[in-house]
């Protein structure tokens, strides 16, 4: 049994999921192109945050009401195992694959880029990082002050549950604040 391989043959990343011919690696697990591949992705991670960010502002008004908002959504914006929340003048960066791991500098970058002044915080979970051999990263607390339209609340922006905040629910928010106008009201639920 004889088998080429080609210098565009890959492989995985990880030992536990590569293929072998007797003992020995099948291929390359980014290919021998990875530099090539890594910078078109760093551009791509760059244009795909630039678009986003444009949508979020322009087509939903999301700066209008608060300073607190999902930037990156994973799978809705096209970026699995990625999400992007924005507190204030703090970013979120929320890691679930090791593909966006190996990014994690271009996207604060761009981040940065795209907010200046903003402090950018990557993050992992205890699972994620199991499954995709990635190291655990659970930065210091960061926390801050959002506002999202008269209300204000206390986030944690680094060390929160997730990513410190629930920015999806806000129209929840706002629609149980008009029924318990002018109430006391316990919150059961935690938030950050």
């Amino acid at each position: 049994e004889w088998a080429r391989v080609m210098p565009f043959t890959y492989n995985q990343s990880f030992p536990w999921n590569r293929y072998l011919y007797k003992g020995q690696q099948i291929g390359f697990p980014l290919g021998p192109d990875a530099q090539a591949l890594d910078l078109e992705y760093r551009h791509w991670v760059s244009e795909q945050l630039t678009w986003t960010l444009r949508y979020r502002k322009e087509e939903r008004g999301e700066t209008r009401v608060t300073d607190a908002w999902r930037v990156l959504n994973a799978e809705g914006d096209g970026c699995s195992g990625l999400v992007i929340d924005r507190f204030a003048s703090h970013a979120v960066v929320l890691v679930y694959a090791a593909g966006w791991w190996r990014l994690r500098d271009a996207i604060a970058d761009a981040l940065r880029e795209a907010f200046p002044g903003v402090t950018v915080h990557v993050r992992t979970d205890a699972r994620a990082s199991r499954h995709e051999a990635m190291p655990l990263v659970e930065p210091p607390p960061a926390r801050t002050v959002i506002r999202e339209g008269a209300a204000t609340f206390a986030v944690d922006a680094a060390g929160g549950h997730k990513s410190g905040f629930f920015c999806d629910q806000r129209e929840n928010r706002v629609a149980f604040a008009s029924l318990v106008a002018g109430r006391d009201v316990l919150d059961g639920c935690c938030y950050t």
